[in-house]
């Protein structure tokens, strides 16, 4: 895995291999970047603690198939 720039809410953060999300600085470059606009296709609430395996179960069971679209 290597390391991501991810942006919510025009901030951005680097997650480094450490999987911790760090905030990009308005004065950091990267060499390139693929970036696209979000929009939701749909919500999920999640109502309770969940480790990693059960999230990922849960959101699973969530979508109704594999090749999901709205």
């Amino acid at each position: 895995m290597g390391e991501k720039i991810i942006q919510i809410n025009g901030k951005s953060y680097q997650v480094k291999v450490d999987r911790i999300a760090y905030l990009v600085e308005d004065n950091e470059k990267t060499p390139f970047a693929i970036v696209t606009f979000f929009d939701i296709d749909k919500s999920i609430r999640i109502n309770e603690g969940l480790d990693h395996n059960q999230f990922t179960e849960y959101l699973d069971n969530s979508i109704p198939s594999d090749n999901f679209s709205i």
